[in-house]
């Protein structure tokens, strides 16, 4: 990753709103859906109704064999229709039809005889056609409408489903991607630890206090820490690059999750009042504290880590509270079912410290 390019913060919300603007398969999906929607209006179109409109004239001339009859007719017909079907099978229909017809003599006497001239006729007709056997419910068009309506439910749920995959997997990707940049602030920190912890090792074997062992031992630890750190930082590439191709953006994209302000500067020192916050949140201590009074009014003083070790030297106390700043002590699998005494010397059952040696070369 390039330095001089800043890593964008990416929330979980805007993750998901990129994933599911883009992704190809939800893009199909709609297409699909468009597909079975349009398979549906046409279907639903076989109900529509149909409307047709005719309009004509002649003119007709012919010679005739007799002075009373028409040389020349002129007439105009105009004709219009609408019928629906419905959806049992039935249709409904109307029709309208005129005519007008003129009529021309070459004798005048003759046409003195043409009572009505021009001649005028219009004619409506009302329709219901009910098939008795064959097109009876009209079935072509109740189970297809049935099946298209079915396509367009089953391709929006499919598409339903396809997001929820889409969000279920961006999710687990982004929560892994914010774990791992924890995970990388602890080996981090480790490496610190270990590093003070070499310092100090060196500086007690310069006045002899120690062996070169116990120093190679802190140097072992740092490598340790240093290999724990770069696992870390390759874990946290790996699973950005995945995320990054769920968004479908480049693999190498800079990109940092959106993650809360740094807690353990608000967290508190005082054991006390770890004490007090995990007997109130814990589930594990209010089942244990059940009938009984509250963790923090049962001990009457204060908790004193490595009370046991009181009266050990100096030196070696100082070793084992250097050791304990490298290695992070122990948590229980399963907690105590019953709670230490507040009158007891001895350490908690789950702080455990990491032994150190002390020895004194000959002078």
């Amino acid at each position: 990753m390039p330095a001089a390019q800043a890593a964008e913060t990416l929330g979980l919300g805007e993750a998901i709103r990129q994933a599911l603007a883009s992704h190809p398969e939800l893009t199909l999906n709609r297409i699909d859906s468009d597909i079975a929607a349009t398979e549906t209006r046409r279907i639903e179109g076989q109900l529509d109704p149909v409307v047709t409109a005719s309009i004509g004239a002649t003119d007709d001339k012919s010679p005739v064999a007799s002075s009373f009859q028409p040389s020349r007719t002129v007439s105009g017909q105009l004709n219009a229709g609408i019928s629906k079907p419905l959806a049992n099978g039935d249709t409904v229909g109307a029709s309208l039809a005129y005519n007008r017809a003129r009529q021309s003599f070459s004798n005048p006497v003759a046409a003195q005889f043409a009572l009505v001239n021009p001649a005028y006729r219009g004619q409506i007709d009302l329709n219901y056609r009910h098939p008795l056997l064959r097109g009876n419910d009209r079935p072509d068009y109740g189970d297809a409408l049935q099946a298209a309506e079915d396509d367009v439910k089953a391709s929006r749920l499919q598409r339903r489903t396809i997001a929820r995959t889409l969000a279920l997997q961006i999710t687990n990707a982004y929560y892994q991607f914010a774990s791992d940049h924890i995970q990388l602030r602890l080996a981090e920190q480790a490496v610190a630890r270990a590093e003070r912890l070499l310092n100090y090792q060196a500086f007690r074997e310069r006045f002899g206090l120690i062996e070169t062992s116990d120093r190679l031992q802190a140097r072992a630890l740092l490598e340790a820490r240093r290999l724990d750190q770069a696992q870390a930082e390759a874990q946290l590439e790996t699973d950005r690059t995945a995320l990054n191709r769920l968004l479908l953006a480049a693999p190498d994209r800079p990109i940092e999750p959106a993650m809360p302000g740094n807690v353990t500067e608000q967290a508190p020192t005082d054991f006390e009042q770890l004490v007090d916050t995990a007997s109130r949140k814990r589930p594990e201590f209010t089942i244990l504290d059940t009938g009984r009074p509250p963790l923090k009014r049962a001990c009457s003083r204060p908790w004193t880590p490595n009370a046991a070790s009181s009266t050990s030297s100096p030196s070696l106390a100082r070793a084992r509270s250097t050791a304990d700043l490298a290695v992070p002590p122990a948590r229980p699998s399963v907690l105590p079912t019953t709670m230490p005494s507040c009158r007891s010397n001895s350490a908690m059952p789950w702080a455990t410290t990491a032994p150190a040696r002390a020895s004194a070369r000959p002078s």
